[in-house]
């Protein structure tokens, strides 16, 4: 009997234990200046040529194109600061945005920029 207890406790735990934690993600909104979401647009997440503590620089950066809802998705393995830069070009105009992100582990942060 307490074979079967103990074997009933160590599968639960070894269940619960490989559950997958929630991605650190970021959801990027690029809408235009009358609110409109942006198809097409290229969204760049970066924190290059930011020194850390320890003396390294850093080179992280995630580059995606908009969908029809104006949005990016990102993923990163762990929370961090990030600039965001959105651009996209219309005939002869060349529009811009930025903003900055700050990523909290195992949730999805979500940021609107707006382009012009």
């Amino acid at each position: 009997m307490q074979y079967r207890i103990w074997l009933f406790i160590f599968t639960f735990f070894i269940i619960v234990s490989c559950e997958k934690a929630p991605e650190t993600k970021a959801i990027i909104t690029v809408n235009d200046i009358n609110g409109n979401p942006v198809q097409g647009a290229t969204v760049w997440l970066s924190q290059n040529g930011q020194i850390s503590p320890q003396g390294t620089v850093s080179n992280i950066s995630d580059q995606q194109i908009t969908d029809s809802q104006g949005q990016t998705v990102h993923i990163f393995d762990l929370e961090k600061v990030l600039n965001i830069d959105a651009q996209k070009t219309q005939g002869n105009d060349f529009l811009s945005g930025s903003d900055v992100i700050k990523l909290v582990k195992n949730e999805t942060v979500f940021k609107t920029v707006q382009i012009n």
